[in-house]
């Protein structure tokens, strides 16, 4: 997070002073910098390709040294050892999945810098949804992978019953009130 801000912040403040002028219609939703080659294609290697290096290099030194240590290991530490398995399993997925999610946008984004003409709006339209759905997804999987999280995750998402009882009130008049139900 903190490279993207870095990468981004002086990017997006400075890019009109930086011209001496605004680029976008006044109505666009666009920002300023989202044609210009040299940034797309710095923000392309340092805000997509050098994070997704690093995933997939750690999440493959991870999975080699737990397939290192279930070799030469007792039989003591294998409940550990599929502990660590399933753990490096569930993070591959989750990396895969972000990749699935980011990488046609991120591409399509690129080569729309280079060439608008080559990309159909459409499908970059497809792109940018399937972008946000990772954001939909990764409670979802998070839930699925770390049972404390998918308790916490089930909690949330329960929608407390409401039940209504009369209650007396000091004045003798019966009158309705709520109560959340607690389980």
């Amino acid at each position: 997070w903190l490279a993207s801000f870095v990468l981004y912040g002086p990017t997006i403040a400075a890019t009109d002073p930086w011209r001496g002028h605004t680029m976008e219609h006044k109505n666009d939703c666009f920002v300023e910098f989202s044609f210009d080659i040299a940034i797309t294609t710095v923000t392309f290697i340092f805000a997509f390709l050098v994070p997704s290096f690093s995933i997939s290099i750690s999440n493959a030194l991870l999975y080699l040294d737990i397939r290192h240590r279930t070799r030469s290991s007792r039989h003591d530490d294998q409940m550990s050892l599929r502990k660590d398995l399933r753990a490096a399993r569930n993070l591959s997925i989750i990396a895969i999945v972000f990749l699935i999610c980011w990488a046609p946008f991120v591409i399509g984004s690129l080569v729309e810098t280079i060439c608008t003409s080559c990309v159909n709006v459409d499908l970059l339209n497809f792109f940018t949804w399937l972008l946000w759905l990772n954001s939909s997804i990764n409670p979802l999987m998070y839930a699925a992978s770390n049972p404390r999280f998918r308790r916490h995750f089930q909690r949330l998402l329960r929608c407390p019953q409401i039940k209504r009882r009369v209650e007396p009130t000091e004045s003798g008049v019966n009158s309705i009130s709520s109560q959340i139900a607690r389980k």
